[in-house]
C-alpha cells in the first residue's frame, strides 16, 4: 500500500494485517515502483535505493543506490529489472553518466548501462521468452539477444 505514511506491505485475506517482513518506508520520497507481471517480485525506490523482493518469501533481494529512480520495470520472466533515472550533464558541458541500467535479478549484477535522454520510451522492449531485446536509439531501433547487451544483434532505421 502507498499512501501518506509511506510505502508498507499488507497480508490477507481473509485478515489484513501489516506484514512484519517487509521493511516499511516512511515518508514521501517513495514515488515509483513496480510488480513483476506473474506478481512475485517487486520493485521500488525510496529516494536512496532502489529495492527488489520476492513477494512470495518476503525477502529483500537486492538493494540498488540508484537515489533520482524515477522508472522500473521487469522484463517478461523476471530475468532482468530495467531502471531510468533522469539524465544530466555536467557544469562544463561533458557528457553526461549512463543513465539507464538493466540489472541481472538473480546475480542484482549491472549488466549495462546506456544514456537514455528522454523518458519517453525509456525501456527496452522484450519478446515474451526474452529471446530477443529492442531499445529506441535515434530514431534506430537496436536488437540484443538472450539478454547479452555487450553487443547489438543489429540496428535497423
Amino acid at each position: 500500500v502507498r499512501g501518506s505514511e509511506g510505502l508498507y506491505m499488507v497480508n490477507g485475506p481473509p485478515h489484513f494485517t501489516e506484514s512484519t517482513v517487509f521493511p516499511r518506508e516512511s515518508g514521501k520520497n517513495c514515488k515509483v515502483y513496480t510488480f513483476s507481471k506473474d506478481g512475485t517480485l517487486f520493485a521500488w525506490g525510496n529516494g536512496e535505493k532502489v529495492n527488489i523482493i520476492s513477494v512470495t518469501n518476503k525477502g529483500l533481494l537486492h538493494s540498488f543506490d540508484l537515489p533520482k529512480a524515477v522508472c522500473l520495470e521487469f522484463s517478461p520472466k523476471n530475468t532482468i529489472l530495467a531502471t531510468w533515472q533522469p539524465y544530466t550533464t555536467s557544469k562544463d558541458g561533458t557528457a553526461g553518466i549512463p543513465n539507464l541500467q538493466l540489472y541481472d535479478v538473480k546475480t542484482g549484477t549491472c549488466l549495462k548501462s546506456f544514456i537514455q535522454k528522454k523518458m519517453q520510451n525509456w525501456c527496452p522492449s522484450w519478446s515474451e521468452d526474452e529471446t530477443l531485446c529492442a531499445r529506441n536509439v535515434n530514431n534506430e531501433v537496436h536488437f540484443f539477444e538472450n539478454n547479452n547487451f555487450s553487443g547489438c544483434l543489429c540496428s535497423r532505421k
